[in-house]
Protein backbone atom coordinates (compact mmCIF):
# COMPACT_ATOMS: atom_id res chain seq x y z
CA UNK A 1 0.00 0.00 0.00
CA UNK A 2 2.70 2.20 0.56
CA UNK A 3 4.56 1.74 -2.80
CA UNK A 4 1.15 3.04 -4.32
CA UNK A 5 0.46 5.76 -2.21
CA UNK A 6 4.11 7.30 -2.73
CA UNK A 7 4.02 6.07 -6.71
CA UNK A 8 6.62 3.61 -6.78
CA UNK A 9 3.99 0.75 -7.55
CA UNK A 10 1.34 0.60 -10.18
CA UNK A 11 -1.95 -1.93 -10.68
CA UNK A 12 -1.10 -2.47 -14.45
CA UNK A 13 0.49 -5.99 -13.67
CA UNK A 14 -2.90 -7.20 -11.71
CA UNK A 15 -5.08 -5.69 -14.50
CA UNK A 16 -3.45 -6.97 -16.97
CA UNK A 17 -3.64 -10.44 -15.17
CA UNK A 18 -7.45 -9.99 -15.04
CA UNK A 19 -7.21 -10.25 -18.88
CA UNK A 20 -4.83 -12.95 -19.26
CA UNK A 21 -7.39 -14.84 -16.93
CA UNK A 22 -10.50 -13.59 -18.61
CA UNK A 23 -12.14 -11.99 -15.99
CA UNK A 24 -12.23 -8.93 -17.67
CA UNK A 25 -11.92 -7.39 -21.33
CA UNK A 26 -9.13 -5.77 -22.57
CA UNK A 27 -11.59 -2.39 -22.80
CA UNK A 28 -12.83 -2.77 -18.88
CA UNK A 29 -8.70 -3.38 -17.55
CA UNK A 30 -7.53 -0.01 -19.77
CA UNK A 31 -10.51 1.85 -18.14
CA UNK A 32 -9.87 0.68 -14.33
CA UNK A 33 -6.11 1.41 -15.01
CA UNK A 34 -6.73 4.40 -16.13
CA UNK A 35 -8.75 4.71 -13.11
CA UNK A 36 -6.07 4.02 -10.94
CA UNK A 37 -3.67 6.06 -12.18
CA UNK A 38 -5.62 9.10 -11.89
CA UNK A 39 -6.19 7.97 -8.20
CA UNK A 40 -2.66 7.71 -7.66
CA UNK A 41 -1.33 10.84 -9.87
CA UNK A 42 -4.14 12.82 -7.00
CA UNK A 43 -2.73 11.46 -4.20
CA UNK A 44 0.88 11.93 -5.09
CA UNK A 45 0.57 15.52 -6.53
CA UNK A 46 -1.58 16.47 -3.68
CA UNK A 47 0.91 14.72 -0.96
CA UNK A 48 -2.06 12.95 0.62
CA UNK A 49 -1.36 10.17 3.51
CA UNK A 50 -4.01 8.16 5.32
CA UNK A 51 -5.29 9.43 8.16
CA UNK A 52 -7.97 8.27 11.29
CA UNK A 53 -11.74 9.21 11.42
CA UNK A 54 -13.68 8.60 14.20
CA UNK A 55 -17.54 8.80 14.46
CA UNK A 56 -19.49 10.42 17.09
CA UNK A 57 -23.13 9.08 17.48
CA UNK A 58 -25.14 11.94 19.30
CA UNK A 59 -28.30 10.93 21.50
CA UNK A 60 -30.65 13.06 20.47
CA UNK A 61 -33.38 14.48 22.90
CA UNK A 62 -36.85 14.04 22.27
CA UNK A 63 -37.40 17.43 22.21
CA UNK A 64 -34.84 17.43 19.22
CA UNK A 65 -36.47 15.03 17.18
Amino acid sequence: MNDFLTGRYTMDEEFDALVAKGKKSEKEVEGMKQLANEIQYAIVTRKLRPGKFSYHIVEMNEADK
